[in-house]
């Protein structure tokens, strides 16, 4: 956690701390004047949102670059840009692409989807070459 997030985080606590007091102050001289459903100032609840505000980039701010350790060789922390390199798709799929496979193949192979129309006229041909009963 750097400095300017944890300058951010005692700015909105601070901010808070105050919007708190405000608050408490108001209610004790509504309390004295004999006004007890008076509503909050607007300039208390715009403290409170931008402490709000100003906590929540403290905490986008304070989140450090992950370093992974690799499982095999030297215990040297990897950074983003190297912890997994870029493949390319036919290097990692050349068995399929000499079998002839198609690597995406459980993108583009949909059998769930049915031609409905041909499946109506299946099983209408069918049901005219029923036989019909009398009874």
């Amino acid at each position: 956690m750097g400095l300017v997030s944890k300058s951010l985080y005692a700015v909105s606590l601070l901010q808070l701390l105050h919007a708190g007091f405000s608050s408490y102050e108001f209610h004790q001289v509504m309390k004295k004047h004999n006004r007890v459903g008076a509503q909050l100032p607007q300039d208390i609840k715009f403290e409170v949102l931008c402490a709000i505000i100003i906590f929540t980039l403290g905490v986008f701010l304070s989140f450090e670059v992950l370093q992974y350790y690799p499982l095999r060789g030297e215990e040297k922390p990897l950074g983003p840009k190297q912890y997994l390199l870029d493949i390319k798709l036919n290097k990692s799929s050349n068995i399929d692409n000499l079998v002839g496979v198609d690597p995406n193949g459980e993108v583009s192979y949909t059998p769930s989807f049915v031609d409905i129309k041909e499946k109506r006229e299946q099983v209408q041909k069918w049901l005219n070459e029923i036989p019909k009963k009398s009874n």
